[in-house]
């Protein structure tokens, strides 16, 4: 199994993608270290006891990652385009659709047929010869882009085994420098090193065969070059020694700046995290560029925003809001649909659960009418949207049908006023003193 594929796919939020396979996540779970998602099965196929995010590249153990049932829920109501017709509906139906209408696909490279979508699509992914690849090496500096069938033959290439000579050479040194160590100190190399050489070998190995037929010219070759730099390395070894120096101090250098930079962006991430939370139990969200955000909603580029998170107090809840500007579900085309989300919090292990307290939204008329679109709901205490998180978010819970479409989208509407809305929401917590909706 791999993800699913669809037309359109990158109109669709990458949220939805698997960083993996870059497909629509199937079976979505979730790696509790970084919080990126992935499909199950792409999880199940890395080999080794690890997993490697393949977006933060950060390892965990096979343990640390869990099903993401409430995220699952929101890619149900995801809007898709097949891949193979105009057919568009919910995810929900698109297997049903596909295991009806196109049950044996056929790839339009190799004309092969297959009985199931999932085969053909890793088929493509994995073993169609037709189709075109990138050199295995292009991390390293090949960037050949040429079809699977003819990838021996590239390897043959003066250019690729240029590279490879490159690489061997680099990693011969680093496997020398390593041996060594690890007589004069015992268990110096951690299991992450050995796995990464465990990597590299598999990798030249598979070239090993095909590289057979030029051992002798590249022999011939590297004494010929051995030759030369045994006559001129007298000359060379100052200047050697200079490059090494300059090369040691420049890595410093660069080591020093990515950290100085990553505290920067640290920091400018707590200014901004700080600047906008609130720990009070109300929150009031500027929603700006809202016209283009509506434009974005009613052409399902992105059905929902979400606000920056905020907390009950400063020990409390941490939530934010979710906001449908062309309506979720049954509201759909005629009303704004608003929602509360609860998030995963550093003190909820203190705090009670089920949320049971009265949540109450305020859209806020920006003229001096001040004619404010006020609605309540109470959590239902049986939902898991209020029960204490087990991902980053629960499923969104609140009022679909909060306010007519037809009075927000109106010419000169009073909510929306210099490209600006402005929501409010507000915890009601019983023993707090009667809330103001006001500013």
């Amino acid at each position: 199994m791999v993800g699913i594929r669809v037309q359109k796919i990158d109109l669709i939020s990458s949220t939805f993608k698997c960083s993996q396979c870059s497909l629509i996540l199937r079976d979505p779970v979730q790696l509790i270290g970084c919080g990126h998602r992935l499909c199950q099965s792409c999880v199940r196929e890395q080999p080794g006891d690890s997993i490697t995010c393949a977006e933060c590249y950060q390892r965990f153990s096979r343990k640390d990652f869990q099903r993401d049932r409430g995220f699952q829920n929101d890619l149900n109501t995801l809007v898709v385009h097949c891949a193979y017709c105009d057919w568009t509906d919910e995810m929900k139906k698109y297997q049903k659709h596909l295991n009806e209408m196109h049950s044996n696909p056929t790839c339009e490279f190799c004309e092969e047929k297959f009985s199931s979508d999932e085969d053909f699509i890793r088929h493509q992914l994995y073993s169609c010869e037709k189709i075109f690849v990138s050199c295995p090496f292009k991390q390293f500096g090949c960037q050949d882009h040429i079809p699977l069938i003819s990838l021996n033959k590239h390897y043959r290439t003066a250019q690729h085994q240029l590279i490879l000579m490159n690489i061997v050479f680099r990693w011969k040194s680093l496997l020398a420098t390593g041996l060594l160590i690890d007589f004069k100190q015992t268990e110096q190399i951690t299991a992450d090193e050995l796995q990464d050489i465990a990597e590299m070998v598999n990798i030249l190995s598979e070239t090993i065969p095909v590289l057979k037929d030029d051992s002798q010219r590249i022999i011939s070759e590297a004494s010929h070059l051995q030759e030369n730099l045994n006559a001129i390395s007298q000359d060379c070894s100052t200047l050697k020694l200079s490059i090494q120096e300059q090369n040691s101090v420049l890595d410093t250098l660069a080591v020093s700046q990515e950290r100085l930079q990553a505290d920067i962006k640290s920091i400018e991430g707590m200014i901004n995290t700080a600047s906008s939370t609130t720990y009070d139990g109300t929150y009031i969200w500027k929603i700006d560029h809202i016209a283009a955000k509506i434009i974005d909603a009613r052409t399902e580029k992105q059905m929902f925003i979400c606000s920056p998170s905020f907390y009950s107090s400063v020990t409390g809840y941490k939530m934010c809001l979710r906001l449908y500007l062309n309506g979720d579900k049954d509201a759909h085309g005629t009303h704004i649909s608003l929602f509360i989300v609860l998030m995963r919090g550093p003190y909820d292990a203190i705090l009670e659960f089920p949320f049971l307290y009265k949540i109450i939204f305020c859209l806020y008329d920006q003229t001096k009418r001040q004619d404010h679109i006020i609605d309540s709901f109470l959590p239902d205490e049986t939902s898991n949207s209020f029960h204490r998180p087990t991902s980053e978010m629960n499923v969104a819970s609140g009022i679909s049908r909060f306010a007519s479409l037809k009075v927000v989208n109106e010419e000169d509407s009073r909510y929306t006023r210099e490209d600006t809305m402005y929501i409010k929401a507000a915890i009601d917590f019983l023993h707090m003193h009667r809330i103001s909706i006001h500013p």
